[in-house]
């Protein structure tokens, strides 16, 4: 009898600590400065927020990684990479991809219909139009996250040059996967796609535990002991939203076989490198399990373009922690680390950009 009640105790326990995380990570408790929803070509409406002081300022677009969503780059709140390039006198917008909860489908579609090249294709340029036309601005400066990195080679591939993306930023951006060893199996992305939004929620319930005890992990790959002071467990799982099983199945593709390709495989971003030919500034992560450093250091030097810089962030190089892929956003020293250098970068290539129109 004592053990069936201390069953049943554990179980209340269980159950409302699952409902207390569920209604923390659901809390709509973000704070920009202007919402507005995009309506791309297809008839999506994406979320985009713009957090600014200074409306005259070089637009800066956030594209978050795979699997997250603005938080990448919100949080923690007053902490954070927006908060303090928004103090630089920077205009910021953050967008969310179509998967996210944020959007809305057509009346037809769902956030599960969401593809990759859905957001290449359609999001993305709809966004960048909408911030061009609200500011005024001819072109517009990219911040890109993982995924978010990942695209902005692809459109620049895609799109080619049109002038709209100045220079960007790109934060543990895979370089399609090259010479890194896949630990994964198509079978299991293939059981996880079924209840990928359930195992998200797993996922979330040992997030708070994964980040007080600071232990390693191959499910979130941050290096615990390099998270910023003010970043809460909560702040952690709201950065975490489940991708539609398309996306799921095509990125895990690209790891597996190390060949990313998009577009039935008509564009290759890897294979026309010479096409990525803006001022580019470049982050990569000393323990990120998705960048093999040697493919980073070639890349870097193919990049076509003369204004470039890289940052590899690794105790051996004389950062405070060796990075992992997520925490390149919010590590502890990320102010004079990651943010501080992309203000200087952004403030050089906005200089040189103006100086080249001067007559």
């Amino acid at each position: 009898m004592v053990l069936i009640l201390f069953l049943l105790i554990l179980l209340l326990l269980l159950v409302s600590y699952a409902f207390f995380i569920y209604y923390k990570v659901n809390e709509n408790d973000i704070f920009p400065d202007e919402i507005y929803y995009v309506k791309t070509k297809d008839g999506w409406q994406i979320r985009l927020c713009r957090y600014t002081k200074d409306e005259k300022g070089i637009p800066i677009l956030f594209v978050h990684g795979f699997g997250s969503n603005q938080n990448n780059f919100t949080r923690p709140h007053r902490f954070s990479m927006v908060d303090y390039l928004k103090n630089k006198n920077h205009d910021c917008w953050t967008m969310e991809m179509r998967y996210c909860k944020s959007s809305i489908p057509p009346y037809n579609k769902c956030h599960e219909d969401a593809t990759i090249d859905d957001v290449l294709v359609y999001d993305l340029p709809a966004v960048i139009n909408f911030i061009l036309q609200k500011t005024g601005h001819n072109s517009l400066y990219w911040i890109g996250h993982s995924l978010g990195g990942m695209l902005l080679y692809a459109y620049l591939v895609h799109f080619g040059n049109d002038g709209k993306i100045m220079a960007g930023t790109t934060l543990g951006a895979p370089l399609g996967f090259r010479n890194v060893k896949p630990n994964i199996s198509p079978v299991l992305v293939s059981k996880v796609k079924k209840r990928l939004s359930f195992y998200i929620f797993l996922l979330k319930l040992i997030v708070p535990f994964l980040k007080t005890f600071k232990i390693n992990n191959p499910f979130f790959p941050v290096n615990p002991k390099n998270i910023h002071r003010a970043l809460s467990s909560w702040d952690l799982c709201k950065m975490v939203e489940p991708p539609s099983g398309n996306m799921l199945e095509t990125l895990a593709n690209w790891y597996i076989n190390n060949n990313w390709e998009m577009l039935n495989g008509e564009l290759k971003p890897m294979e026309n490198i010479e096409m990525i030919n803006i001022p580019l500034q470049l982050f990569f992560a000393q323990s990120d399990p998705f960048v093999n450093i040697q493919t980073a250091y070639d890349f870097f030097d193919k990049l076509p373009n003369p204004s470039k810089e890289m940052f590899l962030l690794g105790r051996a190089q004389g950062f405070q922690h060796d990075y992992n892929h997520c925490d390149l956003a919010f590590g502890e020293c990320c102010e004079k680390e990651v943010f501080e250098p992309i203000n200087l970068w952004i403030n050089k290539v906005s200089s040189l950009s103006t100086e080249e129109k001067t007559p």
